[in-house]
């Protein structure tokens, strides 16, 4: 039954994602102008500062390493297949991140408030974290499930998201289609571990 509701979770988040990718530049366009202008207007500098400090410790730089660390705690407590499995599969979300921005190709919004060096859909932010903190809550919480661990990690996400919109580095869409291949990713790599 459960895994009848993951392939359900990823086969919707890819037609989403998919739908997101085909139309950003159409159906998205509007909204997305919308809310960058809506995150530029209520900038100040102290929350400038505060996105900055969430995107600074949410980006690939510190999740590469934290994702070898939790491989190395898995692997140490004797736990080799989470071990695996944990660093294979953010290694290849963090590959197929930078692959699909690239092969993408969008710009990122003209007034950003912080420097970003690649392009903007999706967002790496949105996608890494989704992946790594779902990943996270589905092997430490497979023998016993703790709402209190999703609650919090949903709202982690939720910050890391709203922290890249209001630094105007991404599009609203860049977000949701970030979320959308995030979720794609987890369901798949779940299904995966639990063949």
């Amino acid at each position: 039954m459960a895994n009848k509701k993951l392939i359900t979770i990823f086969i919707v988040s890819v037609i989403l994602f998919i739908f997101i990718l085909v139309s950003y530049s159409s159906f998205f366009a509007g909204i997305d102008l919308v809310v960058n202008e809506f995150f530029y207007s209520i900038r100040l500098d102290f929350f400038v500062g505060l996105a900055n400090i969430i995107g600074f410790f949410t980006g690939w730089f510190i999740l590469l390493p934290l994702s070898l660390l939790f491989g190395l705690y898995f692997w140490l407590s004797k736990k080799r297949k989470q071990s695996a499995f944990f660093v294979i599969a953010m290694l290849l979300t963090f590959s197929l991140t930078q692959v699909l921005k690239y092969f993408i190709n969008r710009a990122r919004p003209h007034n950003a408030l912080v420097d970003a060096i690649d392009y903007s859909f999706p967002s790496g932010h949105a996608v890494t974290n989704i992946v790594f903190i779902g990943l996270l809550l589905f092997l430490f919480s497979r023998k016993r499930k703790n709402l209190h661990f999703y609650i919090i990690g949903f709202l982690f996400s939720l910050i890391v998201v709203i922290s890249r919109l209001y630094l105007n580095v991404h599009w609203f869409s860049d977000i949701i289609g970030g979320i959308m291949l995030g979720v794609a990713i987890s369901s798949a790599f779940i299904l995966l571990y639990e063949r």
